[in-house]
């Protein structure tokens, strides 16, 4: 659970200084339930590897901001 506040904590502090999470362009920042979920499977060690924890979390977040960019665009905003 102290894990869980600290991440909570530092995401927060990333996002309020304008950090995207992981660097990544094309992808929305980690959000509280994904990072739960990233540690519940991480520190629990499920009988899949943490490897495709990481890989679900990457293609999630790029599908949803690909999402994202298809409803705004769909809706009329230029960008």
């Amino acid at each position: 659970m102290l894990a869980l506040a600290w991440l909570t904590a530092t995401r927060a502090e990333a996002a309020a200084e304008g950090d995207p999470g992981d660097g990544a362009q094309h992808m929305i920042a980690l959000t509280v339930p994904e990072i739960r979920r990233l540690l519940v499977h991480l520190l629990l060690q499920h009988t899949q590897p943490a490897e495709h924890a990481w890989t679900w979390s990457h293609r999630r977040r790029r599908r949803r901001h690909q999402a994202r960019i298809s409803h705004y665009r769909r809706r009329g905003d230029p960008t």
